[in-house]
């Protein structure tokens, strides 16, 4: 990887590379009374915003947002700002948005996982009385690599793959076991 601190980082409106979806109201009684697989996630930060699982189909009959893959949310008010990744879809209520990749291609986990960061930088804006709107969020600007005027997600895929590689080697090696798979006794 080359020096992420290099002048190939370009200005991006939050609105031209995701799209942003409005919670709906759901309720901890909603969520009991209709229990299922799907995450509901509202703002809190706790247990990445999951109040727990609902019944998709119960979501889709109510007109709830629905993402049925990986994807951001970010809440917008309580801990307003926060970003958080869900790699197995969710739906959200009326405290969170769906965020998710306009460029279908590049919908994975890296790319997901590079952007939660670079938004997280932007959260200080946003308070309990400076909610998230649709407009506004989607009118943020946020630095994002880039090769010929466009973002680099390769660039971004590969970034957190290395950072992951990075995290493993260093428990492996805390847990006394080499990268080849051998473990070293002392």
């Amino acid at each position: 990887m080359g020096d992420v601190f290099n002048d190939s980082w370009k200005p991006y409106h939050v609105g031209d590379i995701l799209t942003i979806t409005n919670g709906k109201g759901i309720t901890k009684e909603e969520i009991n009374q209709n229990p299922g697989d799907l995450r509901a996630i509202q703002s809190g930060e706790i247990n990445n915003g999951c109040l727990g699982l609902i019944d998709k189909e119960y979501c889709i009959s109510k007109g709830y947002a629905i993402s049925e893959e990986m994807c951001l949310t970010v809440a917008r008010s309580g801990s307003a700002g926060t970003v958080l990744f869900h790699p197995y879809g969710c739906v959200v209520g009326d405290s969170a948005k769906i965020l998710t990749l306009k460029d279908e291609k590049q919908r994975c986990k890296e790319v997901y996982l590079f952007l939660q960061t670079v938004l997280m930088h932007i959260r200080y804006k946003y308070s309990f009385g400076v909610k998230v709107t649709e407009d506004g969020y989607g009118k943020e600007l946020i630095m994002l690599p880039s090769k010929e005027n466009e973002p680099d997600w390769e660039y971004m895929k590969g970034f957190i793959r290395e950072v992951e590689r990075d995290c493993m080697d260093e428990l492996l090696e805390e847990f006394g076991i080499s990268s080849a798979g051998s473990t070293t006794i002392g």
